[in-house]
């Protein structure tokens, strides 16, 4: 048999094989892809609490047969929910919406509440007077429909939306000393300005306003607040304080908030998966050994990634190469700046370019193919005609693509997208570190790139 009919059965044999993995990886169910919260409900399920607060409550109660996992500081169980230490984390919603807004693509609420938290202002008992014109305050926000819009601003938007300037009561009559901890997002914190923000802030800075004093806010821990209340160093309280868990002596306002107790569970594009034991694909099939499995995944996966971003790489070239000859010099200029930056840009930062413009509406399977085929076709559009020239291209840029898609190349891609949600999620500020890094790499392989050119020239 020729050497061309051996290399055909082969091309054949690997696309064949790359698109049955995908197939089976796509379609496979994950253990973990929970949708409701019931499925946690069982001893192999460890789910993450904070300890001492009314939600620990909550999941030991809907969750009994479960590990129950606690944890002192909210960050610390949502990255164990990341790094798949726990498979679930129950909190309030509302500040659960918030964590998602980095993590759009890898972490989703679960529909179902477990329960209701009434929040509540608490008031001094030195200023009882507060009391009925604070709850006065709350009916009329209610009423008029302002609760639901500063609701719906800073606790169901998929973006930050900065607070509105509040200004002060003409004449202010007086002071209000409230107390509050300006730590836990969308309630209470301090913004990127450095300015205290949240729905807790716009909430009483505005309940000051009607009452004609003005707003001295004080962020304190929570064990020492209520002392200072109590003792009626200050005349209220705002920190997402539940109904449940006021102490005596205190008094406690009306409803002026609602959340709902929620479970935050991994969600959404799960590429990373394959490279774990539990969601293995067509080499499940084959490989019975669990020794080698993941062996046998990432070379699935490295076959997959390359042979479509090569093939896909191998259209984009020929698209552009006929482009190049059908357009105005400058545009071709244009285009031929293009792909030499892409050409001397690391894989990784295209890869986490492509995936920061498209991460969006697309999976990290769209990202990594769009990436690695648009970075091929830079190499080989500018090679000339004929397939040939293409062909001694592409005998170096495979190797090099194959080493991109390998194990290691795919958990970067992992640990890239979701960077690339990071950046997508709040802020266009990590676009100057990412632009800068770039614009090194750029300039140094341009250097080199030349440097090569030149002894080539002199020595050939």
């Amino acid at each position: 048999m020729k050497i061309a009919n051996v290399a055909g059965v082969a091309v054949l044999a690997a696309v064949v094989l790359s698109v049955a993995h995908l197939v089976s990886v796509g379609s496979y169910e994950r253990p973990d892809d929970f949708k409701r919260p019931e499925q946690l409900d069982r001893q192999d399920c460890r789910v993450g609490v904070l300890q001492g607060y009314d939600s620990e409550n909550v999941a030991r109660q809907r969750f009994p047969r479960a590990q129950i996992v606690g944890f002192r500081e909210f960050d610390d169980a949502f990255m164990a929910l990341l790094a798949g230490r726990i498979e679930g984390f129950v909190y309030n919603e509302h500040v659960l919406n918030v964590a998602l807004r980095a993590y759009p693509h890898r972490l989703k609420v679960l529909d179902e509440p477990l329960s209701r938290t009434p929040g509540v202002v608490l008031v001094s008992p030195k200023r009882p007077e507060l009391l009925p014109k604070l709850n006065d305050f709350i009916k009329g926000c209610r009423a008029s429909g302002y609760y639901d819009d500063m609701f719906t601003r800073w606790c169901q938007s998929d973006e930050y939306i900065p607070m509105p300037k509040i200004p002060e009561a003409d004449g202010a009559q007086g002071v209000l000393r409230v107390g509050t901890s300006g730590t836990e997002e969308p309630s209470s914190f301090v913004d990127d300005s450095g300015e205290l923000a949240g729905f807790d802030i716009e909430f009483i800075r505005r309940f000051a306003q009607v009452m004609h004093l003005k707003p001295q806010i004080v962020c304190r821990p929570d064990d020492g607040i209520l002392e200072e209340l109590a003792a009626g160093e200050l005349d209220i309280v705002i920190d997402d304080f539940n109904a449940n868990e006021v102490e005596k002596g205190l008094l406690a306002s009306d409803n002026y908030f609602d959340s709902d107790v929620k479970v935050l569970v991994r969600g959404g594009d799960s590429s990373g998966m394959m490279l774990g034991s539990k969601r293995l694909g067509f080499a499940k099939v084959l490989i019975k050994d669990p020794r080698i499995r993941l062996f046998t995944v990432g070379f699935f996966t490295t076959l997959a990634l390359t042979t479509l971003s090569a093939a896909l790489g191998f259209i984009f070239a020929g698209v552009i190469h006929l482009i190049r000859r059908h357009v105005p010099d400058v545009v071709r200029g244009v285009i031929d700046s293009i792909l030499e930056v892409v050409r001397l840009l690391p894989p990784p930062v295209v890869l986490l370019a492509v995936g920061c413009a498209i991460l969006t509406t697309a999976s990290a399977w769209v990202v990594a193919t769009t990436a690695f085929s648009f970075w091929l076709a830079a190499f080989l559009a500018p090679a000339g005609n004929g397939i040939k020239p293409w062909l001694a291209v592409s005998r170096v840029k495979l190797v090099e693509l194959m080493q991109w898609t390998s194990v290691v190349g795919s958990i970067s891609l992992c640990d890239l997208t979701m960077a690339a949600d990071i950046v997508c999620g709040r802020t266009l500020a990590a676009f100057g570190p990412l632009l800068s890094v770039a614009a090194a790499y750029c300039l140094m392989n341009w250097i080199v790139d030349r440097a090569v050119r030149f002894l080539e020239r002199k020595f050939a």
